[in-house]
C-alpha cells in the first residue's frame, strides 16, 4: 500500500512534532505486507521513527525530516549492551531505526537533518593539544572538536537487520553517528550526500559493524569523524559476527578525522574488504587501520584480526597522513595483544600529503604480507610541523609528528613495486625533516624485486 504522511496528520511546519504520524502511516502502509510511505514537501520535526519489514520510506524533493532537539522525544535501543559499556550508552537513541527488520529501503531527494548542534556543548572544545595559531588551526592535520551534550541519537540505526537499502537522499547535522549498520547482511548504502560539521563530535557518516555483504557506492562525504568506518564490535552485538565481504567504490571522502577506518572498536575479525576508485581530500588521515588490545573503559579484550583488504584506484590531496596502520598494545592496556593484521594490498594510488605515514607494530610479527605496488607519494613539508618533535614511533591517534615519508617497523613479508616518493621541503630549508623510505626489524622486505636487509633508510 501506497501512503502519504499528509493522510495521517503531519503538519510539515518545522514545529509540530510529526514522529507519531509518520510512524501511523508506517504501520497503515504495511499492514498488509509490503507498502510505501510518501514523505512530501515539508520540514517535519521528528523524535524516533520506527522502520518496519517490507518497507520504503521515500522523501521527495523538498522534504525535510529533521530530527528534535530534545532528546526525550526518541526512542531507545534496548537490545545492545546487554549491561555493560555504560559510558557507551549515549548512543542508544535514535531518528530512524530499524530493529531485526528485513527489507527496508530509505529513499528520495528530500534531506534528513540530524540537528546535531542541539547535542553538543558549543563552548567545550577539545583538541589536540596544539596550540589554535592561524597556519596550524587551518592544517588538517590539526583536530578540533566540540564535546557531546549526552545522550544524543544516531540518525539511522540498522540492528540485526537483512536486506537494508539507503539510497541517494542528503543527510545532515548527525549528532553522532549517521548511519550505523550492526550485525546486518545485505546492506546497500549508495548515491547518499552527508554534511556534518568537522567540529561535529562522533560524527562518523557510515559505521558499518558487524555486518556482511555491504556495498558502499557513489557517496559524497565530508564529515566530522570518520567518513567510511568497519568495526567489529561483539561486545555490543553479543556475539562473535565478523565484518566482512564489504565493497566500498566510486566515492568522494573527507573528514577532520579518517576518511576510511578499519578496526579500533570490537575483537572481532574484519575480513575480504574491497577498497576502490576514491578521492580522498582534505582528510586528518587517508587510511587509518587499528588493530589493538585497549583501555578498560572499553569492552574489548584481545584486539581486531584483520584480514585480506584491498585498496586501489584511490587519489589522495591535503592529507594529513596517507596510512596509518598499528597493531598491538595501546599504553596502560591491562590485556596482552592477541590479534594480527594480514594481507594488506596498496595500488594504483596519487597521493599528496603533509606528513609521513606508518606501517607497524610493536608486537612481533603482529602484520604480515603487506604489499604496496604502483604509488606516487608527494609530501610537501607544512609549516605546522616545524616546531614539532619528531618521535620514533607514533601515538594510536597518529597525532605525533614522523618525519619519514613512509616508515615500516615490524612488518613481515613487505613488498614495494614501484613505488616512488618525493619530498619537497620548506622554503629555504635546504633538505627535508626526514627519510622517503625508513624500516626497522622487517622479515623478508623487497623493493623492485630486490632484496634489502632488516633495517635501512633511503634519503
Amino acid at each position: 500500500m501506497r501512503v502519504n504522511i499528509r493522510d495521517f496528520g503531519a503538519i510539515g511546519d518545522g514545529v509540530v512534532l510529526d514522529s507519531p504520524a509518520i510512524n501511523a502511516a508506517i504501520a497503515a502502509a504495511t499492514a498488509d505486507g509490503y507498502g510505501k510511505v510518501i514523505v512530501p514537501p515539508g520540514i517535519y520535526r521528528c523524535g524516533s521513527i520506527d522502520l518496519v519489514d517490507n518497507l520504503t520510506l521515500q522523501l521527495e524533493a523538498g522534504a525535510v525530516i529533521r530530527g528534535s532537539r530534545d532528546i526525550n522525544d526518541y526512542h531507545e535501543d534496548h537490545y545492545a549492551f546487554n549491561g555493560k559499556a555504560a559510558e557507551r550508552q549515549t548512543l542508544r537513541h535514535y531518528l530512524l531505526g530499524a530493529f531485526h527488520r528485513r527489507n527496508v529501503i530509505i529513499t528520495g531527494d528530500g534531506v534528513i537533518d540530524g540537528s546535531g548542534d542541539a547535542f553538543w556543548d558549543p563552548n567545550h572544545i577539545c583538541t589536540d593539544g596544539k596550540p589554535l595559531e592561524a597556519a596550524k588551526s587551518s592544517c588538517v592535520a590539526y583536530y578540533r572538536v566540540l564535546k557531546s551534550v549526552n545522550p544524543r541519537p544516531v540518525v539511522a540505526y540498522f540492528w540485526r537487520c537483512q536486506d537494508v537499502t539507503v539510497r541517494q537522499v542528503r543527510i545532515v547535522n548527525s549528532p553522532s553517528y549517521t548511519v550505523w549498520t550492526v550485525g546486518c547482511d545485505g546492506v546497500r548504502l549508495d548515491n547518499l550526500t552527508i554534511r556534518n560539521p568537522r567540529h561535529g563530535p562522533n560524527t562518523d557518516a557510515l559505521d558499518v559493524d558487524c555486518s556482511s555483504n555491504v556495498i558502499i557506492s557513489n557517496c559524497d562525504i565530508d564529515a566530522g569523524d570518520d567518513c567510511i568506518a568497519l568495526k567489529s564490535d561483539t561486545s555490543r552485538l553479543g556475539e562473535d559476527k565478523p565484518c566482512e565481504r564489504i565493497v566500498v567504490t566510486n566515492c568522494i571522502l573527507s573528514s577532520s578525522a579518517c576518511a576510511i577506518r578499519l578496526g579500533y572498536e570490537g575483537d572481532g575479525i574484519i575480513r575480504d574488504c574491497a577498497f576502490s576508485n576514491l578521492a580522498i581530500h582534505n582528510a586528518k588521515n587517508g587510511i587509518d587501520m587499528l588493530s589493538l588490545t585497549p583501555v578498560k573503559r572499553l569492552d574489548f579484550k584481545r584486539g581486531t584480526p584483520i584480514e585480506s583488504i584491498a585498496f586501489s584506484n584511490i587519489v589522495m590531496r591535503n592529507v594529513g597522513r596517507p596510512f596509518f596502520i598499528w597493531a598491538g598494545t595501546e599504553p596502560g592496556s591491562p590485556n596482552p595483544y592477541q590479534a594480527q593484521v594480514r594481507g594488506l594490498t596498496f595500488s594504483a594510488m596519487e597521493i599528496h600529503t603533509i606528513s609521513g605515514s606508518f606501517i607497524g607494530s610493536l608486537d612481533g610479527a603482529a602484520i604480515t604480507d603487506v604489499t604496496l605496488r604502483d604509488i606516487r607519494l608527494h609530501l610537501q613539508d607544512h609549516v605546522y610541523f616545524q616546531d614539532a618533535v619528531p618521535v620514533e614511533y607514533p601515538n594510536i591517534w597518529a597525532s605525533s609528528f614522523m618525519p619519514d615519508a613512509l616508515r615500516l617497523h615490524r612488518v613481515d613479508n613487505a613488498v614495494l613495486d614501484q613505488v616512488a616518493i618525493r619530498i619537497t621541503p620548506l622554503p629555504g630549508r635546504s633538505a627535508p625533516y626526514g627519510h622517503r623510505l625508513r624500516w626497522s626489524q622487517l622479515n623478508n622486505f623487497s623493493r623492485d624485486g630486490a632484496q634489502l636487509p632488516a633495517n635501512g633508510a633511503m634519503l
